[in-house]
């Protein structure tokens, strides 16, 4: 029997998302992604040592895990646990790169949801009917809608991105119109991203179990697709 070598592994799928500003009147003024900058220290490094943290200039906002710092030359570091505004040394996933001194790297402050282990993109359509009485036993239909949905469950774990974003737009009200603008990673280098509201939050509390959580992501607007990348 010959190997199946078309089989897509799902090993490094993930979930990010980033609060969009605040409504204004219940509508969602814009869907545009606050973008804060990171500065490197003012010592460079270069190649030949792999590193788990960088220092740079006191940040003024909170990073969480999974958040991507993109710097020049296409060098794009992942941030490893969730920091603290005004943190000088960011942790990150150990690499090997080189940076320049006081270089300057751009960030959406996006939180990985961690804990996360099963999410489902679906699509549904909706038609009516436009046959009319000459048409006979056959029927026409003209689509009047296309609504997309990511369903998301796993372990509800202990990270900051769980009690400051996920829980709050699932079960608090003040939270109930808020949008995120979310990304969503495949195992086959391709991914998906649009904005998007959270909504069916259920938390399960089993006796004797972890804590879970599933939910919701309801498309709203375009959902962008991304290719994976044409290899080397």
């Amino acid at each position: 029997m010959a190997k199946l070598t078309e089989i897509v592994e799902n090993d490094v799928t993930r979930l990010s998302i980033v609060l969009l500003p605040a409504p204004v009147g219940g509508l969602q003024a814009t869907r545009t992604r606050t973008v804060y900058t990171i500065t490197h220290g003012a010592t460079a490094v270069t190649t030949g040592t792999t590193r788990s943290s960088i220092t740079v200039v006191a940040t003024t906002t909170k990073l969480y895990r999974g958040s991507l710092l993109r710097f020049p030359s296409n060098l794009t570091l992942i941030v490893a646990a969730d920091t603290a505004v005004g943190a000088t040394v960011i942790p990150i996933m150990p690499r090997d790169f080189a940076l320049t001194a006081a270089a300057v790297a751009s960030t959406w402050a996006e939180a990985e949801i961690f804990g996360a282990d099963n999410a489902g993109i679906s699509t549904s359509t909706g038609e009516v009917d436009v046959s009319t009485f000459g048409d006979g036993v056959d029927s026409e239909m003209f689509t009047v809608s296309n609504t997309r949905e990511i369903t998301l469950s796993g372990i509800f774990a202990r990270s900051g991105v769980m009690y400051e974003i996920v829980r709050p737009l699932g079960m608090n009200s003040a939270f109930a119109k808020r949008e995120v603008y979310f990304i969503l990673y495949t195992g086959d280098g391709s991914s998906y991203e649009g904005a998007a509201r959270l909504t069916n939050y259920s938390e399960a509390i089993a006796f004797r179990d972890v804590l879970k959580f599933t939910s919701t992501l309801k498309i709203q607007g375009s959902l962008i697709t991304n290719a994976p990348p044409v290899p080397a």
